[in-house]
């Protein structure tokens, strides 16, 4: 499964869910011009694929890989600024994964 078949699985999921949930749309428009350094406005360099906030309030954010993918260094700093601010912070490598974090995030913990 790709990256993107992963997220729009992600994606599917998250809408039946009923988990307040948005994605940053990067794509071209979002990556870093090599020589100009330039971003697209929507852009958020690094920043999670898929967020949201639970029922009781709590930021919750995931980022997506493939089995063999790697996170970037961007990746690395936003997965530990989000976490050391109180985020729930997952990286998230196969729909089963992800389903498990949406039962969590729908969990009495939660509530």
């Amino acid at each position: 499964m790709t990256e993107a078949e992963l997220q729009k699985a992600c994606v599917a999921m998250l809408d039946q869910s009923g988990l307040v949930h948005w994605r940053i749309p990067l794509g071209q428009a979002g990556m870093v011009g090599r020589k100009t350094g330039s971003r697209g406005a929507s852009s958020i360099l690094g920043f999670p694929d898929l967020c949201g906030i639970t029922s009781s309030g709590l930021f919750w954010a995931v980022e997506l890989k493939t089995d063999k993918g790697k996170l970037r260094p961007a990746q690395v700093v936003w997965i530990e600024r989000l976490a050391q601010s109180g985020a729930l912070v997952r990286v998230v490598r196969s729909i089963g994964e992800f389903a498990a974090f949406v039962s969590y995030l729908k969990s009495p913990d939660f509530q």
